[in-house]
């Protein structure tokens, strides 16, 4: 059974509430509210898409976002940008602490402007992409790159950043994550950081499949994915727009 909690944290409890009623026999979950006490009251096995940071008792397979953030903001350092914005996704999430954590500390050592007004939180989607966007091209010094930590947000930035007649890549760059389809259909398409997508369902699967037959290793396992960058034409060498 496949369920969407749209990153809806009310929706994904009536999930939950529904597998205790039909007794399921397992769960593979990609929380968005949901605690690890939640999961435990469960008493069925659970593979968590997730770091094992907030879900010690566990399996949980992810990207490693740490890296991910890393090769997105490396990527845009090495093209000579200095003001870089990052729009980020609620902070409910703790992947939107690392993306913001990574950001920060990238700021730091490469002497980068760390405006807390180049980071905006925004909800998962293209027209929180699109507001986010409105906001940093209004700053009075407007980035000249914006990592955005998903492709549905980079994709509403990317046409927020049309429409206000800003040229991508040419007046600013904008990278992605997650190398959706639509990423590469784009115009331009959008340069983003490609998770192991399959690898990530194909090990939650054969970690669920172990607990259910009892097969279940001794303690809970959490290992981290690397990701790599997927270079498009929205990205490219900084230019000096603002003088």
């Amino acid at each position: 059974v496949l369920m969407n909690n749209d990153w809806n944290a009310d929706r994904e409890q009536n999930h939950l509430r529904r597998m205790r009623q039909k007794q399921f026999d397992g769960l593979i979950i990609n929380p968005t509210g949901t605690l690890n006490a939640d999961l435990a009251r469960l008493h069925i096995p659970v593979v968590v898409l997730a770091s094992g940071e907030s879900f010690p008792d566990f399996d949980t397979i992810s990207s490693d976002s740490a890296q991910a953030s890393r090769l997105a903001l490396d990527h845009l350092i090495e093209l000579g940008h200095r003001r870089i914005g990052l729009i980020a996704g609620p902070l409910r999430r703790r992947k939107s602490y690392t993306h913001r954590d990574t950001y920060r500390r990238a700021c730091a050592e490469h002497q980068l402007d760390a405006d807390p007004a180049l980071i905006v939180e925004t909800t998962f989607s293209q027209s929180g992409g699109y507001t986010a966007m409105q906001h940093l091209l209004a700053l009075p010094q407007p980035p000249t790159a914006v990592f955005a930590v998903n492709d549905i947000i980079a994709l509403g930035a990317l046409r927020a950043a049309q429409d206000a007649g800003v040229a991508v890549p040419e007046q600013i760059s904008i990278i992605g994550m997650d190398d959706i389809f639509a990423a590469a259909t784009t115009n331009p398409p959008l340069t983003t950081i490609a998770k192991p997508k399959y690898e990530i369902g194909a090990t939650a699967a054969r970690f669920l499949l172990e607990q259910v037959e009892g097969e279940r290793s001794a303690a809970p396992r959490h290992p981290l994915l690397p990701c790599k960058l997927e270079r498009r034409g929205s990205t490219a060498h900084r230019r000096d727009r603002y003088g």
